[in-house]
């Protein structure tokens, strides 16, 4: 075809639409549309293609290709002969329906070449004899859904005429697209076109936020279907006459309330796709489609049928400017620029085309395909052509914004509303439930049961102390240091305290402030307030004495007590007393008064208030016997706990550590703070405290020192959000003894009202869950109005129960803003958390954010928090914080971050992977720690004090690369001479247009910078981080260090063999041309240098391997065999013997030698010849052929040789740190005996016998050879392997007569176990070694055996790789004993270096030591040189030769016969080995596909 010739055109706005999204998901399926056409009847397929054929003639727009022309894309139109369509026939399959949905599901992913090449694709299939069709595909930047349904009709059409006769409409032409090109020009030249343009940027002068706060790393998507019966469908068509709507936008109207409604917005933008057709176009194939935005404001005070009006002349109006391309208009917008990703988010489409439905009396059927790819997060699509009148709902969802459970729920939720605005259309939007009766009772009745909690409720904390006093009183109840208290010395003061309050202030039923240090005292003050009936206010020493003086005055306190010296010249507004001159002064007592009662107050706890006045929360006896009853029978595992008590009274989270122990018998460790050292590690090194409550701050500091004797048992989290790094690290260090609570509940809940246990498996997000409700705790997830929202809806926390607190002392308008009456339990109250939160899919709650820390920069909305939460999901952030400075237009977003392994620009690039830009903070600060206020909580004040004065320990990360070519090339598509890294692409006139410009000129550089990048990091100085070569460069330098024992090293050391140095591979090349001895020298050198298995050096003693980089590679010499002077009868034993020598004298435990050896051989009459030798453990067969193209390239002049790959250091690395997990599954596999049966070793010697080996090489023709190679081309998925171990194991069972055999099998061992490893180009040994164990049916033909045993072998999960990790690595399963071993080598090239190298097959020696016993009894390798099979056997001497030779003859008799057997399958035989994702058996895929 001539590509050069072609007419170009230019694209149509609609096509430049799909281009431009394109261009953001490269080689994605997100444009593929189309589907299959089933015809119940019988189909002539030959018509059937010759009708498809002259459609595809008839129409250029389906012939259109593209161009790639200077960096844009043009198209032109295809006139090639077409091929014959491909015919699938799936009739004969054992379950033909699954393998057709496997196939079309398979076509409808498989990607388009973009360029010169078509852009669709039509299929002939056959299901069953009463089941025909085909396949109709087509890329959307040719094609829309008008355009298919017209294909599909003209097909059909076409088809009916020629059955009849009639082959007049073939030769029938349509409209050419191309003629839309023109009629596009002049509208774009029109009037009307700048008074489209006028109208969409006046009303998108203000965008409403984004539906969703983040944006998808890839499209991956998946498909939800529901069915509206009959009766409901019905109901909303006689309706919508009345509502002067239809019924698109009736469901466009209710689809837009309900995301608003479910993800808290009150604005949002659908788009409406429009035919973009006109008359003239109907008959036309091509990309016409366009997107209309429907602006929906739910404004909650209009009724249903109001809204639906509204809605109706906002479309309306819309619809009058459509004609304006979605593209420009989002160009113009700079959409980017302003933090959107696109105009929309989420889409609407309705179809009501009348499908055929028939065709020459054949009933027909269109199944439209999904390809599991989509461009954006969520498009609603309602079919409304069903002959049954029913409605069919599809949600198209992406799965990295929506999770399954989530889309499900939106259904349920519109079909939900749409009944209601069928039913009551007069309703007020905001009566207008979103919850159906099953959400509800799954959220509010379901989710709240298991905090069910029986206690005593006519009993306080003090009469469960009292009680463990009267059973305990000489069990341990407090110690501090070496001073330690029973329970009933504990009483003893109590009391005597008690008494001596109840003495010097009669109104002591009052508040009562402490003001004291961690002691003994501090806890008998503060059960002696409770114990003479008055209410303890927590005051922290640590704040400023005018604030205490406050919150003394503002509760109204009558006394404090503290044991603090005041500074000269303060008082107090109260009287003060030192407890412990009153107890010294007051003889202890053996009992008192127990004065409290649950409906009294038992503390006031002040937290921070949004005005700057801290408020205090009135907490009841009842609230707290209801926590701390829960708690004990929660975190307490035996009678023997002791908490820690360290932490300050004035913070809630204490109460757990103070009343826990002292109503349950257990012991209360009090840690006294101190200046030498920190309190929390001084609690963990003395290793007495088994529970511990801190916040998230504080246990990030609890470092990871391993401890394998720690007695801590418990640790409860509470206070602020649990990173899951943080809990991983804490877990890691203690394993899995440890139990790490997440505690939710604020101060006005009582402490906690929420639990999770961190689970290192189930929790991956960057947040720990704060799980399900506990203590009695009624929790609703709420919208402003007070109504409950569905599983993963985002809404307020609302606490209800016996843990909500009274209110707030002396601020009844704030009491009754936060404690709302109970909307769901008559009579009581519920507290208003502040606190954003969803139902996650795992039916546990999970924390979002602050509702009341929210923030605007540039008039959005951002929830610093959540910006947060991706930072931390990030590895080498150990913590971070989000705040805003300055003020108006210049505020901007900073991230103060713990963690120095990351760069700013790879952090920035991370969140905008997925955040809006305007998310993205502006500044990126790194700190060496987070300042925490005394209760361990972030202090956001001196944090922002800090940023403002810019301490010098902070410090911002930049980095320059590539910047020269990245400047050039913004300057040449910009038009710009000046252009610095502090500009923004936006502000210099750059748009999506330009940013593909851009990476199309850096890409002809050999650059990558994508289109993506370019707009998601507008800085430049930013920009240019993400810029880099086309390939992953690894470290080029020499790699160092040891390198751990892989799994094939490790059964190499455990042969113990008598000579270890000796085992070895050599190659014979034969040098072509003459070779300069110096310049083969120097690239001998540079391969050694280059690749880093051949410096590897084994310490025998130390059992460890290294790199050995204290042996100058320059001092590696080649040696020189010279012949000349050897007569030629000798010459061949000369060279044996020489060669032989120079094997034997490798040393891989000489520090001062090379594993690798090479000899140039001299000989008169012949051309030189090289010998190469290397220890096994530095190469393999692979390794073997990367040196040869190494040194060819050197030696054909090539200087620099390409970058090298991962190492075989970061390989074993990997194996050792990160393979079990992905192995353990194929435990079970491995764990049977693969031994082979006794009966079997009549004629193998025993394993370590030094029976002497006979070596036997057996060449098969070359024209078997050709078969061979050629039958495994032509037969999809076979291997030449397959059929030589195939017809290995029916020799062994014809010759002998086994039935159940064990053959070890050598893999290449490179899996691809880790995407980041790329082993491509590395040396070393890494081959695998494993058992295969085979059953032969003697009952059955050849066929049959074969088919039967390749199954077997494809039966192996990763290539055998598993084995060795788990036998010879982890040590997890008992080796077997290798006996017969199979190694195919694969096939040599003849010759390297274009020619330079040529591969000989002659005998140099043997490669192994006499005297190394291997426990191999036959060894076969396999290889493939110049197109010929060799195989080399190894085997015990004492086997008859007759025997021996007989086995051969029998083994290359089978391989011939099998050769000349076709192995053309009707379907492929899959095995679990083709699905190594995924764990299967044979069974489970014989049920899939058979």
């Amino acid at each position: 075809m001539d590509l050069v010739n072609k007419a170009l055109h230019r694209l149509s706005h609609p096509q430049k639409r799909v281009w431009y999204t394109e261009c953001l998901h490269p080689r994605a399926a997100v444009h593929h549309i189309g589907g299959c056409v089933r015809v119940h009847g019988t189909l002539d397929f030959t018509l059937l293609e010759t009708s498809i054929h002259s459609v595809i003639q008839s129409h250029e727009g389906l012939r259109l290709r593209l161009r790639a022309q200077e960096g844009e894309p043009q198209q032109y139109v295809a006139n090639t002969p077409l091929p014959p369509l491909p015919r699938y026939d799936f009739s004969s399959s054992a379950n033909p329906q699954a393998t057709y949905e496997e196939w079309v599901n398979m076509e409808a992913a498989k990607r388009f070449e973009l360029f010169d090449s078509p852009l669709y694709h039509i299929a002939i299939f056959k299901v069953g004899e009463q089941d025909n069709g085909f396949l109709l595909k087509a890329h959307h930047i040719i094609c829309d859904g008008w355009s298919m349904d017209l294909l599909t009709r003209q097909i059909l059409g076409r088809y009916q005429s020629l059955v009849r006769g009639d082959n007049s409409a073939c030769a029938a032409s349509e409209p050419s697209y191309l003629t839309y090109l023109d009629l596009e020009s002049q509208y774009l030249h029109s009037r009307r076109c700048q008074n489209n343009k006028q109208f969409w940027e006046n009303k998108f002068d203000v965008l409403p936020e984004p539906l969703f706060d983040k944006t998808a790393a890839v499209p991956a998507g998946r498909r939800y279907t529901r069915l509206l019966d009959k009766q409901v469908s019905e109901r909303i068509s006689r309706i919508l006459p009345e509502l002067n709507v239809s019924l698109p936008l009736l469901l466009s109207a209710a689809f837009g309330w309900v995301l608003g409604r479910y993800y808290q917005r009150e604005d949002l933008i659908l788009s409406i796709p429009v035919s973009g057709r006109s008359a003239d176009t109907k008959a036309t194939v091509g990309m016409f489609t366009g997107n209309l935005p429907l602006s929906l404001h739910l404004k909650e005070g209009l009724s249903i049928r109001t809204f639906l009006q509204r809605v109706r002349r906002e479309y309306s109006r819309n619809l009058a400017n459509h004609k304006y391309p979605y593209d420009l208009l989002a160009q113009h917008l700079q959409l980017r620029k302003k933090g959107h990703d696109s105009l929309y988010q989420a889409a609407v489409n309705y179809y009501n085309t009348h499908l055929l439905n028939t065709v020459d009396g054949m009933k027909i059927s269109n199944e439209e395909f999904y390809p599991g790819e989509q461009a954006y997060p969520l498009q609603l699509m309602v079919k409304d052509w069903s002959e049954n009148g029913t409605l069919l709902f599809t949600l198209d969802y992406q799965t990295q914004i929506i999770g399954k459970e989530e889309a499900e729920m939106l259904v349920e939720c519109l079909l939900h509303v749409l009944n209601q605005m069928v039913q009551t259309p007069d309703l007020p939007l905001k009566e207008l439930t979103l919850c159906t009766e099953r959400q509800q009772e799954q959220t509010l009745i379901q989710y709240n049961l298991c905090s069910v909690h029986n206690y005593p409720v006519e009993q306080t904390v003090m009469n469960l102390y009292a009680e463990q006093v009267r059973l305990h009183p000489d069990r341990i109840a407090v110690s501090c240091g070496e001073e330690k208290l029973t329970f009933g010395e504990l009483a003893q003061r109590v009391n005597g305290l008690a008494a001596a309050l109840t003495a010097e202030f009669p109104q002591v039923s009052g508040v009562i402030g402490v003001r004291m240090l961690h002691s003994s005292e501090l806890v008998i003050a503060i059960l002696a307030v409770l114990q003479c009936g008055a209410t303890f206010l927590p005051l922290d020493p640590g704040i400023p004495a005018a604030r205490a003086e406050f919150m003394l005055q503002d509760s109204e306190a009558v006394c404090l007590l503290t044991d603090q010296q005041e500074e000269p010249g303060f008082s107090w507004p109260v009287p003060t007393r030192n407890p412990r001159h009153l107890l010294r002064n007051r003889p202890l007592s053996a009992g008192g008064q127990q004065k409290s009662r649950p409906e009294g107050l038992a503390y006031i706890l002040y937290t921070s208030g949004s005005t700057g006045t801290p408020k205090g929360v009135k907490v009841l006896h009842s609230n707290l016997a209801n926590y701390i009853t829960w708690a004990a029978a929660a975190y307490l595992t035996t009678e023997h706990e002791v908490f820690a008590f360290y932490s300050s009274i004035a913070f809630d989270l204490t109460l757990t550590s103070l009343f826990v122990p002292l109503v349950s018998g257990t012991q209360l460790r009090i840690y006294p703070s101190s200046c030498e050292d920190y309190t929390l590690s001084r609690i963990l090194n003395e290793n007495r405290a088994t529970v511990i409550k801190l916040t998230p701050s504080h246990l990030a500091l609890m470092g990871e020192e391993h401890r394998p004797d720690a007695v801590l048992r418990t640790l409860i989290v509470g206070g602020e959000s649990l990173r899951t790094g943080v809990a991983a690290a804490i877990q890691r260090t203690y394993g899995p003894k440890l139990a790490i609570y997440n505690e939710y509940g604020p101060t006005e809940a009582t402490v906690g009202c929420m639990i999770h246990r961190y689970e290192p498996i189930a929790d991956q997000g960057a947040a720990v869950p704060i799980g399900v409700p506990a203590a009695n705790a009624k929790l609703y997830i709420l919208d402003r109005h007070l109504r409950p929202l569905p599983p993963g809806a985002r809404g307020e926390l609302y606490i209800s129960g016996p843990g909500v607190a009274a209110g707030y002392i002396r601020q009844p308008e704030l009491t009754a803003e936060r404690f709302l009456p109970d909307p769901l339990n008559e009579g009581n109250r519920m507290y208003r958390t502040g606190d954003l939160v969803r139902l996650g899919e795992d039916g546990v709650m999970e924390y979002i954010g602050r509702c009341d820390t929210q923030v605007k920069v540039r008039g959005y909305r951002i929830e610093t928090e959540e910006i947060e939460h991706y930072l931390l999901e990030m590895e080498g952030i150990r913590n971070a914080v989000v705040m805003t400075t300055g003020e108006g237009p210049g505020m901007e977003l900073v991230a103060c971050i713990v963690g120095d392994s990351l760069s700013a620009g790879e952090i920035r690039s991370h969140l905008a992977g997925i955040l809006p830009a305007y998310m993205v903070p502006g500044r990126l600060l790194f700190r060496t720690e987070i300042p925490l206020t005394a209760n361990g909580k972030i202090n956001r004040r001196q944090l922002a004090q800090e940023i403002n004065a810019a301490l010098p320990q902070v410090r911002e990360y930049e980095a320059v690369t590539h910047t020269e070519h990245l400047l050039s090339a913004l300057q040449t598509v910009l038009e710009r001479k000046e252009i610095s890294l502090s500009d923004r692409f936006f502000n210099l006139g750059g748009d999506s247009i330009k940013a593909i410009q851009i990476s199309s000129l850096l890409k002809n550089q050999g650059l990558h910078l994508s289109a993506a990048d370019i707009l998601d990091h507008p800085l430049i100085s930013e920009m240019q981080l993400h810029l880099t070569e086309d390939k992953d460069v690894q470290p080029q330098g020499p790699a160092e260090g040891l390198v751990p024992l892989t799994p094939i090293l490790s059964w190499f050391l455990s042969q113990r063999l008598e000579n270890q140095d000796y085992y070895l591979q050599s190659m014979l090349l034969e040098l072509r041309e003459d070779v300069a001895v110096p310049s083969l020298t120097d690239s001998l050198r540079e391969v050694i240098r280059q690749h880093d298995s051949l410096r590897l050096h084994f310490d025998p003693v130390q059992q460890q391997l290294t790199y050995n980089n204290t042996l100058p590679v320059s001092e590696f010499q080649l040696n020189i065999l010279d012949l000349s002077s050897v007569e030629a009868e000798r010459r061949e034993q000369e060279f044996q013997s020489y060669t032989v020598a120079l094997k034997a004298g490798m040393r891989l435990t000489a520090l001062d030698q090379f594993p690798f050896r090479a000899c140039l051989i001299m000989e008169p009459g012949r051309v030189h010849r090289l010998l190469l030798a290397a220890h096994h453990v530095c190469i393999d067969g692979v390794s073997w052929r990367i040196v040869l193209e190494d040194l060819g390239r050197l030696l054909r002049g090539n200087s620099q040789l390409p970058p090298k790959t991962s190492s075989f250091q970061r390989w074993s690395l990997a194996l050792g740190e990160r393979a079990e997990p992905l192995i353990q599954p194929e435990r079970e596999y491995w764990s049977g005996n693969y031994n082979l049966p006794e009966d079997h070793g009549f004629w193998l010697r025993q394993q370590g016998s030094r029976d002497s080996l006979t070596l036997r090489t057996l060449t098969l023709g070359l024209a078997e050879s050709e078969l061979l190679l050629e039958q495994c081309e032509q037969s999809k998925g076979l291997l030449p392997h397959e059929l030589l171990q195939t017809a290995l194991a029916l020799a062994l069972h014809d010759t002998w007569g086994w039935q159940t055999l064990v053959i070890w099998l050598e893999g290449h061992g490179r899996e691809p176990l880790f995407p980041e490893i790329d082993l491509s180009r590395t040396t070393g040994w890494f081959t695998s070694l494993y058992p295969v164990r085979i059953s032969v049916d003697p009952g059955t033909g050849v066929n049959e055996k074969r088919d039967n045993i390749l199954g077997q072998f494809r039966a192996v999960p990763r290539k055998g790789l598993g084995y060795g990790i788990l036998a010879y690595g982890l040590g997890q399963i008992t080796p077997a004993v290798p006996r017969i071993i199979f190694n195919y080598l694969g096939e040599f090239q003849e010759e390297y270096g274009n020619g330079l190298l040529r591969v000989l097959n002659e005998p140099t020696g043997p490669d192994i030591a006499g005297t190394n016993t291997t426990p191999f009894a036959l060894e076969i390798n396999a290889y493939i040189l110049n197109r010929r099979l060799y195989l080399e056997l190894r085997h015990p001497s004492s086997m008859p030769d007759e025997r021996m030779e007989q086995w051969m003859r029998r083994y290359e008799a089978l391989l011939v016969e099998l050769l000349r057997q076709p192995l053309i399958q009707s379907e492929p035989d899959w095995t679990p080995a083709d699905f190594d994702a995924v764990d299967i058996t044979q069974e489970e895929l014989d049920s899939l596909f058979k």
